[in-house]
């Protein structure tokens, strides 16, 4: 899978095999390929990564894929 190699490089080049590491999973329909990535994301199994499920929280009106303000924090306290 090029996620779990992708963060599998990140760890190797900063010489840190256990890196903690979060992801939010994607928040809004963006593009075609939008159900497959985020299956991807949530269904994840790699020591150390973790995944916030952000489906519904509010994304930012001119990109339509990045959350708002508002919705990190909120997000973030109820972590």
């Amino acid at each position: 899978m090029r996620l779990i190699e992708f963060f599998l490089h990140i760890r190797g080049d900063l010489a840190s095999p256990a890196l903690p590491t979060l992801q939010v999973a994607l928040a809004s329909v963006a593009g075609p390929y939008f159900e497959v990535v985020r299956k991807a994301q949530l269904e994840i199994k790699l020591h150390n990564v973790a995944c916030i499920d952000a489906r519904g929280l509010e994304v930012m009106k001119n990109d339509k894929l990045h959350l708002s303000t508002s919705a990190q924090e909120k997000k973030y306290i109820q972590i």
